[in-house]
């Protein structure tokens, strides 16, 4: 028979795992509470330099601010500039080039008309940004086929393109004291296509 009696007391007796919870507790005990410093020392450490950073953005923007106001007051005389600078490409573009008008007139007026009078006049529509411009001729012709002159004119300036309506506003014998029986004197009115400003 073999008998065995342990002589180390319970206290005394060691644990043949390789895990002591005894000396895990220890370990706890010290390891943890360092941890925990640590994460409180780099939370402090982060909030200070969070901080810094703060303050350096708060005095850029304090030396900055002028500058901010300085560029919005500019930023708003760019506006008004290009606004103003719009309006005048506007009215440019809405302009009609007379010399123009007044060359393909001479060329489509036949022969036997003599244009003695060009007024141009110029409106802008209520409520619209838009140009409407309008001549007065005044000529002469003579002749038995006087009105047929003056219908060759009207017929070929309703064809130009800009021109939306051609109106004969006058058309009677010529009373000059030195005027022939067959000679005539008129007055068309042409309206132009509306140029709007844009």
């Amino acid at each position: 028979m073999n008998l065995r009696i342990d002589l180390i007391l319970e206290s005394e007796q060691r644990s043949a795992s390789l895990l002591d919870l005894k000396a895990l507790k220890r370990m706890g005990m010290v390891i943890g509470p360092a941890i925990l410093v640590v994460i409180v020392l780099f939370a402090i450490l982060r909030a200070t330099q969070q901080g810094r950073v703060v303050a350096n953005l708060e005095s850029k923007w304090q030396t900055e601010q002028p500058l901010v106001a300085e560029a919005d007051k500019w930023q708003t005389e760019l506006v008004k500039t290009r606004d103003v600078n719009n309006e005048f490409e506007g009215w440019r573009k809405s302009r009609i080039n007379w010399h123009k008008q007044i060359i393909k007139l001479a060329e489509i007026t036949p022969d036997d008309i003599q244009l003695t009078g060009f007024r141009m006049s110029h409106s802008m529509q209520r409520g619209r940004p838009v140009r409407m411009f309008s001549v007065t001729l005044d000529g002469k012709t003579s002749g038995e086929d006087a009105e047929a002159h003056v219908q060759t004119l009207l017929r070929k300036l309703e064809e130009q393109p800009e021109i939306t309506r051609v109106q004969i506003m006058d058309f009677r014998a010529d009373a000059t004291p030195d005027a022939q029986r067959h000679d005539r004197i008129f007055r068309l009115e042409l309206t132009y296509r509306e140029r709007p400003i844009e």
